[in-house]
This record gives structure tokens, sequence and C-alpha cells, in this order.
């Protein structure tokens, strides 16, 4: 596929020769057939979970069609076929006020995650406060979890042994962190439609 091909470009000696440890490819894991096709990609991989729960899972990721451990156990036959050096995992959260930021919802992501560090995979859990994206039409108002709650998310987290790192938040100051572009752009292009149909009418 197409993630393939970059990722063999980027690591090729002839080409970028940038580190296969120096490139993650990350992603929902929306099935297992996806999954698998990791399997000999050159690079590290990070799963987006930001929910252990089914049921919170799809309301936040609604491609999700399987159960997390399903695709958790999916993830860690792939990881256990890799190298040692390409077997560490990264898990990725978003911490949404309110929404998956207390404490059962750590308990429950490190339930989730155990299996795999009792196989013998390295795990990263990466804490990402939500970048706040304003209003967009047809969603619900998410806001960034309090960093009180982000901290006892870590801290029960890193109670079971696992590392556990809260992502420092850069170019939320400029609506240009992590999600907030594409909801940037797409207010541009409203406001501009906006503005060029009162031309259209004032022009009648």
């Amino acid at each position: 596929g197409n993630v393939a091909d970059a990722v063999r470009i980027l690591t090729d000696d002839n080409c970028f020769q940038i580190s296969p440890s120096k490139v993650t490819v990350s992603s929902v894991g929306p099935n297992p057939d996806l999954i698998h096709t990791t399997k000999d990609i050159r690079a590290m991989l990070a799963w987006s979970v930001h929910a252990a729960d089914d049921a919170l899972r799809r309301q936040l990721v609604p491609t999700t069609k399987h159960p997390m451990t399903l695709l958790r156990d999916t993830y860690k036959e792939v990881l256990l076929s890799r190298t040692r050096g390409m077997s560490v995992f990264m898990v990725a959260v978003t911490l949404i006020n309110g929404v998956n930021d207390a404490e059962k919802h750590a308990r429950e992501l490190v339930e989730l995650l155990l299996p795999l560090r009792e196989a013998g995979i390295k795990l990263c859990v990466d804490l990402i406060p939500y970048n706040d994206i304003g209003d967009v039409a047809g969603s619900i108002k998410f806001e960034r979890a309090q960093p009180d709650r982000v901290n006892a998310f870590q801290k029960v987290v890193r109670s079971y042994g696992l590392t556990c790192f809260v992502r420092v938040t850069r170019g939320d100051d400029e609506a240009a962190a992590c999600g907030q572009l594409v909801t940037t752009a797409g207010k541009l292009r409203r406001k501009r439609g906006s503005i060029a149909g009162d031309s259209q009418k004032q022009g009648a």
C-alpha cells in the first residue's frame, strides 16, 4: 500500500536513509486484516486507542467495528513476529475533559495492555491532552482534560509499571497542533463561502 511504499522510500539507503527506529506508523487499528499488513513494515508501530471500553471507543472512533481485545491480540501477534528492536509499541490516548480522562479509564487501559507486556512486548503509553478545534458543525464540543486529571491518569498507568508520558503540546497557540489544521482549513472555506454568498445577495 501507499504507507508501506512511503516507509520503504524513507528508510532506503539510496533515498532518505532514515533509521526505521525513527519512523512510526500510527493507526486506529481499524480491523485485524489491516493490522496484519503492518507485520513487514520497517517502522515502529503506534496504536491510537483513546478508550479501552468498546462502547466509548466506538463513540470516539466511529470506524471501530471490532472488540478492542481482538485488535490488541492481533497487534500482539504482529509485534511478536518482529525483531526485538522493532517490537516496541506506542499506545496513544487523547484525553478529553469528562469523557475519557477519569482514573477508571486509566485502569481499563491498563487491563487492555497488560497481556502485551506479559508477552514480553515493550510498551510506551503516550497521553495527549486534547487540542481544542472550536465549534465544528455536527460535532460535540470537546475540551482539553484538566492537568490534574491528566496527571492522575498518568499516575494510575505508571503504578502498574508501564512507561507513560504526557505529550507536550506545540502549535496550539496558532491552531497548528495535532488535529487542528484540517478544522481550521474547513472553517476558512466555510467563512469564504459565507462571504461570497453575502456578496452575491448584495449584488442581486
